[in-house]
């Protein structure tokens, strides 16, 4: 926090000449875009009874699942979204029997 403190600093010393504006505020957006980077992605979360839906539509397309949540992306769309497996499914080979058999029915 205190070299962010720093840099802001600096980024007011250079904004009063005219000549280090677009410098000041091109190095601002960088520190916007590093600091936003660093974030922790956001999913939009599903009920599991959802995504039990659209595996039985043949519509995920990607899915990783890590033991407690299932990351799923469907079809011709390019975001992610997640649901939490925790409570009804407790193990791979549960996970992966599970969407072997709603896969099977179509």
């Amino acid at each position: 926090m205190a070299f962010f403190r720093q840099l802001v600093g600096k980024i007011l010393k250079n904004f009063n000449d005219r000549l280090s504006v677009s410098a000041a505020a091109a190095l601002a957006f960088a520190v916007f875009c590093v600091l936003k980077a660093k974030g922790k992605p956001k999913f939009p979360f599903v009920n599991l009874s959802n995504f039990m839906l659209v595996l039985q539509k043949k519509l995920v397309e990607e899915v990783i699942f890590d033991g407690s949540h299932i990351l799923f992306r469907c079809v011709n769309q390019a975001q992610w979204h997640v649901t939490q497996a925790e409570p009804m499914i407790r193990g791979k080979e549960l996970f992966k029997s599970l969407v072997q058999y709603r896969c099977q029915f179509k």
